[in-house]
């Protein structure tokens, strides 16, 4: 068999479309529910104390409209997006390709194993593939909602210059209750650099990524 027939077996056009197809709906699907991917995201990292806690699905959405307006809803929806899509695409392109590779290209039948090792396989590679993304998202969703963190700073802490903000940006004078996070942290690039920074450079955005793809493969 030639180079060529090899590359054809490989690379089709519905590859190209299994990428379009699987980027597109999961942007969609994730640009919809995301006030609730955000407001969940903060219910399970708040502390367990009744000052500031966002307590009830509704009431949060509430809370979180009023202190942050739309553009608390979508917080994080870019990068979450930017997951999502190459998630999506790498997901439903190998499961694809993996059911063709285990029949032999339809040459076997296509049975209940074959179909769960094609899920979990792509799963992991997907999660592999767009971990970063998923854990620079997660921390830009605690750093901009307004809850006190578990390790409160010391009241000693100097009075907040203009160039930083509290996780709650309309009220300075209690952030000496909040994490602090300097402007150009907030951000996508921002958020990265500072886990690349403090927290043991680039393997720290693959935190927690090994129970993470063994929660996945059985999932998906």
């Amino acid at each position: 068999m030639g180079d060529k027939e090899k590359r054809a077996r490989w690379w089709n056009p519905d590859i190209l479309s299994y990428f379009v197809a699987g980027g597109i709906a999961g942007a969609a699907s994730r640009t919809v529910v995301s006030p609730l991917e955000r407001l969940k995201i903060i219910q399970q990292v708040q502390p367990m104390t009744r000052d500031g806690q966002y307590r009830g699905v509704w009431r949060s959405l509430v809370r979180m409209w009023k202190e942050e307006g739309f553009k608390g809803y979508m917080r994080g929806n870019g990068i979450n997006c930017l997951r999502i899509v190459p998630y999506s695409a790498v997901q439903f392109t190998t499961y694809e390709q993996l059911k063709k590779f285990f029949t032999r290209r339809g040459a076997k039948e296509l049975d209940t194993p074959k179909r769960l090792a094609s899920g979990a396989l792509a799963g992991v590679t997907s999660v592999c593939s767009t971990y970063p993304l998923d854990l620079v998202r997660a921390r830009l969703s605690i750093a901009t909602a307004s809850i006190p963190v578990q390790n409160e700073i010391p009241s000693a802490v100097p009075k907040l210059d203009t160039n930083t903000f509290g996780v709650d940006k309309r009220s300075h004078a209690t952030s000496t209750s909040r994490a602090i996070y300097r402007e150009g942290e907030l951000s996508m690039i921002g958020m990265t650099i500072k886990i690349i920074r403090e927290e043991g450079g680039v393997r720290a955005l693959y935190r927690g990524l090994i129970p993470t793809a063994l929660g996945v493969a059985p999932y998906v």
